[in-house]
């Protein structure tokens, strides 16, 4: 049996799909017959698969699709086609960490044969706007984690979504296959975003091993927004609101947890009031996504034309609800952009977001 698989998802990546697939063709060549490397192109419209089939086809398997289904879809094939004991997710714009694979792989397969379900690595960001790189060290330790730990961290990350980044992308993260399969766990297609969350929602709710190791796995390059699929000027705001039904499946599996633990770890946690912490969720990432978008002013009309499309994205009934109930100091968000998200002050929420962009993206080059 195959021990690991990377499976790598690509739309549009023309540019970076060679270096990603050469990082993970490192590992292969060293573990070749234990490690398969799966890539799913979801109709590129750009040269991604002609540079796929030219310089890899012998070495990989390779999936195109004849529609464009999106990166849950294209990740549930990889699910489904994995014939490894784990599998990991690779975006097409990214590398993994050939050194902390290799350690990676040499403790799980030859130092500690145990069984995980979820196993979780260290990882940098790369900016690549001025090329600086920040190291994302969430265990110092390869040790168990604890359902304690496991609660503790998902309570931390409801409460503060913009600095527990624990839980917001799949990378750098390695699934066992079977454990995915039997509990049906796979990506949401309905979600335009933070499927991500969601799918580690349910990972978490059903896995009764999870190990963290301090192996720098993977490189996640960060471009500014309005320079990515994800934020792009033709796409509604509304779309981003998928952290509304991922949330709600984070705050179900902190609840399962709890259960599961024992009587007096249940006592403890018996006072988490889990809908103050799913509307400090929503409501940090309703701030979020405002300041995320504001990189769609570019001029005076740009400006109102923001503010009328957070108008649309941010008036339902729900996100009223979700802002009366938010309170930004325990997220150390800002009170004057949810105190005129609470109360319909589009105009303001646009000003503030586009200073408050402008200031989180003031990239200094070198």
């Amino acid at each position: 049996m195959l021990f690991l698989t990377f499976g790598i998802t690509c739309f549009n990546k023309e540019k970076t799909i060679f270096d990603c697939i050469n990082s993970c063709l490192e590992i292969k060549k060293n573990f070749d017959s234990i490690i398969e490397i799966i890539v799913v192109d979801d109709y590129s419209k750009d040269k991604s698969l002609d540079k796929i089939n030219y310089h890899f086809k012998k070495e990989i398997e390779i999936i195109e699709l004849h529609k464009n289904k999106g990166v849950s879809n294209a990740r549930n094939i990889i699910i489904e086609r994995s014939n490894s004991k784990y599998l990991t997710f690779v975006d097409a714009d990214d590398v993994i960490n050939i050194k902390g694979f290799f350690e990676l792989i040499n403790f799980l397969k030859y130092k500690n044969e145990k069984k995980y379900e979820l196993i979780f690595g260290n990882y940098s960001n790369l900016n690549k706007v001025n090329n600086s790189l920040t190291q994302i060290v969430n265990y110092p330790n390869k040790s168990l984690l604890e359902k304690s730990y496991v609660i503790n961290s998902i309570k931390d990350y409801l409460i503060k979504p913009n600095k527990v980044n624990l839980y917001v992308q799949c990378f750098a993260k390695i699934y066992s296959a079977k454990y995915l399969k039997n509990n049906q766990i796979i990506f949401n297609k309905r979600l335009h975003n933070f499927e991500d969350v969601e799918f580690l929602a349910k990972c978490l709710k059903y896995s009764s091993s999870i190990i963290g190791v301090d192996f720098d796995l993977y490189t996640h390059n960060i471009y500014r927004p309005g320079n990515s699929e994800t934020y792009s000027i033709n796409r509604p705001i509304k779309t981003h609101l998928g952290f509304l039904t991922a949330i709600d499946i984070m705050a179900e599996a902190l609840v399962v947890l709890i259960q599961k633990g024992s009587s007096k770890s249940r006592k403890i946690n018996k006072k988490i009031n889990i809908n103050f912490l799913k509307n400090q969720a929503k409501g940090s990432y309703i701030c979020i996504t405002s300041v995320m978008q504001a990189f769609r002013v570019e001029n005076l009309y740009g400006l109102f034309k923001f503010s009328s499309q957070l108008k649309q994205a941010f008036s339902s009934r729900e996100i009223k609800l979700i802002m009366e109930s938010y309170d930004p100091k325990f997220s150390g968000g800002s009170k004057v952009l949810a105190f005129s998200i609470r109360y319909n002050l589009w105009l303001a929420v646009a000003i503030i977001s586009f200073f408050k962009f402008r200031k989180r993206y003031q990239f200094k080059k070198n």
